[in-house]
Parts: structure tokens; sequence; C-alpha cells
């Protein structure tokens, strides 16, 4: 019907179709504070909580979006900084339990986003977990933004930041400052893993499409 010809002229335009007001929001961001864009579809996600990670690789296959497994070096680089750290499975998603360490934080994160077969990286942080009696408090969220802040440059054009929570008034206070800090750091913030993956897969899309059309033959 009508959907189908819409869809068809924004292709033939170069558009990018979006199907709701926090779509564009979403893609908006992404031109602003990615740039260059990322080259592949190819994505490392990094996260906390086993349940977040395993609904985070959903949410990229969903999107399109491509995880393939962490390289061989890449993962004896982070085996050696994990160490001390048992139980760390090493995959894609990646889960880290070291919050109160903000340099090996810094560290871990690093690694991943020096595996050259990524383009994107998306950190995502359930903030339900914080909220809990027996949960690390506030300061260990803060330390953990100011870790991804703290390597400015060296990731920030190709990353995507998820902060999602669920359950309660102050789980959300604590992802909205996360989200200013990160934001005045010129990241992009999505509320979900989910509309980070969807944004991302139709940017690389669109560039993929430019870059196509500029080596066609006239």
């Amino acid at each position: 019907g009508q959907d189908r010809i819409w869809s068809s002229i924004l292709k033939q335009a170069g558009a990018i179709q979006v199907n709701s007001t926090s779509e564009l929001n979403d893609l908006a961001l992404l031109f602003t504070f990615m740039s260059p864009p990322p080259k592949s579809k190819k994505t490392a996600i990094i996260g906390i909580g086993g349940g977040a990670s395993v609904s985070a690789a959903d949410a990229i296959s969903t999107a399109g979006l491509l995880a393939p497994p962490l390289s061989p070096e890449i993962k004896i680089r982070l085996k050696e900084s994990l160490a001390s750290q048992a139980g760390t499975i090493l995959r894609n998603p990646l889960d880290i339990i070291v919050l109160n360490e903000r340099g090996l934080t810094e560290k871990i994160i690093k690694i991943v986003a020096s595996d050259n077969q990524f383009d994107i990286l998306i950190i995502h942080i359930p903030f339900d977990i914080y909220v809990r009696a027996t949960a690390p408090q506030p300061q260990i969220v803060e330390q953990y933004v100011k870790s991804i802040i703290n390597l400015g440059e060296t990731i920030n054009k190709r990353t995507a930041i998820a902060l999602h929570f669920i359950v309660s008034d102050k789980s959300g206070q604590l992802a909205h400052q996360a989200q200013s800090m990160l934001s005045e750091a010129g990241f992009s913030v999505f509320p979900s893993v989910s509309r980070a993956a969807t944004a991302l897969s139709r940017f690389v899309q669109y560039h993929q499409r430019q870059l196509a059309s500029t080596k066609l033959p006239f």
C-alpha cells in the first residue's frame, strides 16, 4: 500500500525512513556526534549483567548489526587484565564487573575498542542494579561514567552509550545524571540498546549507500 510507495520514494531520494519522532531524534544524535561514521555494522558490546547482555545481543541482531566474536589477540589481552576476576567469560557481548577499579575499567574498554574488526562500540549500563541494598552505591556509577569519558577521543567517535532502567525512580535519576555527563562529553546516549542499535544500523546503511552512489559510473 502507501507505506511501500513512501518507502520506495524515500529510498530513491537517499533519505532515511523513520517511524517516530524518537527514531528521528536518535538518528540526529548520531549525525551530530558520530563522525566519521562507522564503515560497517560490526559491533562490540560491553556491559554489566548477563541477562542485560543477552538482551543486548538480541537487540543487535534484530536491528541488523553484526556481533562477531572477539579476536584471539584481544581475548589474550583481556585475560591478562582480568586475571583476578573469576568467572569473566571473554565473549561478545562482554560482561565486566570491575566498576570499583576505574583504571582497570578504562583499560578493558580500550582493549575492546582497539580490536580492528569492530567499527562500532556499544557500552550499556543497567541502572536498576545500583538501587538494591546490597549493590554498589551511586558513586560507583559516577566512576564508571568517568571511565568512559576519560577515554575521550580514543573511542567516542564510534561509540554509543545505552543507559537503561526499569524498576525505580532512583535508578532513573542515576541514568539522567549519567546522560548529562556523557552528552556534555560528546557521546551519543540512548535509553536502550534496542534504540541505539536501530539508529546505528540505519546510520551505517545510509552512509554505505552514499558511498556506493559516488562510485557509480556516469
